[in-house]
């Protein structure tokens, strides 16, 4: 039986990402597929770290910190202290935008108020 192997066009349409994007990631190390003349071939395991890299990304964090956090299991500690830390950043800063658009609302409302007096 042969291993799963996917073309850059594959990746990106299953993941929804450009061309760019995974060129990006392989010029940045991210990711290393096998290469046939000037064909890129990805494995499973390349799909599959994709997937995390992707993850990482929508956590927000960096590209020098998801090279970081592809070193480690992701069961680690480390992995999962990292994580956390990230949530709670996420938390601050949804705390953050909610209290500005709250504050936006009430000018808005303010200013509607005062258009009708």
């Amino acid at each position: 039986m042969t291993a799963a192997t996917y073309s850059i066009r594959d990746l990106a349409d299953a993941f929804d990402v450009s061309l760019r994007t995974l060129r990006f990631y392989e010029g940045r190390g991210l990711i290393a597929p096998q290469r046939r003349g000037n064909r890129r071939i990805y494995s499973s395991a390349d799909r599959e770290r994709l997937q995390r890299i992707l993850q990482l990304a929508r956590f927000d964090f960096s590209l020098s910190e998801i090279a970081r956090l592809l070193l480690l299991d992701p069961a680690s500690q480390t992995m999962q202290s990292a994580l956390l830390t990230r949530l709670r950043e996420l938390d601050d800063d949804i705390a953050a935008r909610t209290k500005a658009r709250n504050e936006l609302r009430d000018i808005l409302a303010r200013k509607n108020l005062a258009e009708v007096a």
